[in-house]
């Protein structure tokens, strides 16, 4: 309740996901931002919304969260806090998940962030996750250098 009374989140009302405040939200950050070039999703319990943003003119790239898909991503932003690249101003609700964040690491150095091992919520951080995989993945413009590649990776 802290952090929606202080801005740092929005919560919606009931005890279900409402994907209709998901769209709304995705709708506005893609008019502040001129546009959202991908948007990750885990395809577990969300194909409606995944459809229904595809319509609306985003691109949706599916990203599992298992080791195949999240690991490069674990890696790249583990490279990018070491680095000191990775910025992002004082979120508290993102340093909470990052927090709770426990890596899963399989036989072969493969990692994943796991939610069975963490003891608190760790959505951001799974978001960071997810918006890296976008960046890592077959469906990012290919062409087109990324402005991360001369600047830093910062949270919004």
């Amino acid at each position: 309740e802290e952090w929606r009374e202080l801005g740092h989140l929005e919560a919606t009302s009931g005890d279900v996901v409402d994907y209709d405040a998901i769209v709304h939200t995705l709708q506005r950050i893609a008019k502040i931002a001129k546009s959202i070039i991908l948007c990750g999703y885990d395809p577990w319990n969300a194909t409606m919304l995944a459809t229904t943003l595809q319509g609306l003119g985003i691109k949706m790239v599916e990203v599992r969260q298992g080791y195949r898909t999240m690991s490069e991503p674990c890696k790249a932003l583990e490279a990018l806090v070491l680095s000191g690249k990775l910025k992002h101003p004082a979120n508290v609700v993102l340093d909470w998940c990052v927090s709770n964040c426990v890596l899963e690491i399989d036989s072969a150095g493969n990692c994943k962030p796991s939610k069975a091992k963490s003891t608190e919520r760790i959505d951001a951080c799974s978001a960071l996750v997810t918006a890296l995989a976008c960046m890592c993945s077959k469906d990012a413009e290919n062409n087109t250098p990324s402005i991360y590649e001369s600047n830093d990776l910062k949270w919004l």
